[in-house]
């Protein structure tokens, strides 16, 4: 399901016949980029609520900043129980996202399965969306060309 370009919010709703116990949420996002925010609601009696918000960032498919692109989003949800859930993605209109698809989920899977909540960040199969190494570098005061000209004086030897 890709999101279209002028949506500022999509939900969607996931209805079972009986309550479900719900512990990881896992959302595979389709293959363009996408930056939302998403709020899960749930249905306790007769009232929906907000349960939990997170931050879905996969808008930078560069390699530096991991090696899977489009890694899944898995979030914690402790053992909810309930038979009705919301889910309202809030499309970030960011610099990095100008005249593309705004994003979409391929595979949304909700599981009584436990998880451990954003592993691919943890793995470093998919890191901070800006340019870590450069980041760090400029944070320790290291000069950019004079790296790149020691790098290229290394491979002429």
């Amino acid at each position: 399901m890709l999101f279209p370009k002028d949506a500022e919010e999509v939900a969607i709703f996931i209805k079972t016949d009986k309550p479900l116990i719900a512990n990881s949420l896992l959302l595979h996002p389709a293959e363009v980029r996408i930056n939302a925010e998403c709020q899960i609601y749930i249905k306790e009696r007769w009232r929906i609520s907000p349960y939990k918000t997170f931050l879905i960032d996969r808008s930078n498919p560069n390699l530096n900043v991991g090696p899977v692109p489009y890694a899944p989003i898995c979030v914690s949800l402790g053992g909810i129980r309930s038979d009705d859930l919301k889910l309202v993605f809030k499309l970030r209109k960011g610099y990095s996202l100008i005249g593309s698809i705004l994003g979409g989920i391929k595979d949304l899977e909700i599981t009584e399965a436990l998880k451990l909540e954003r592993y691919p960040e943890k793995l470093l199969l998919k890191m901070e969306q800006k340019d870590p190494v450069f980041k760090a570098m400029n944070t320790c005061g290291i000069d950019k060309m004079m790296l790149w000209e020691r790098t290229l004086k290394l491979t002429r030897l």
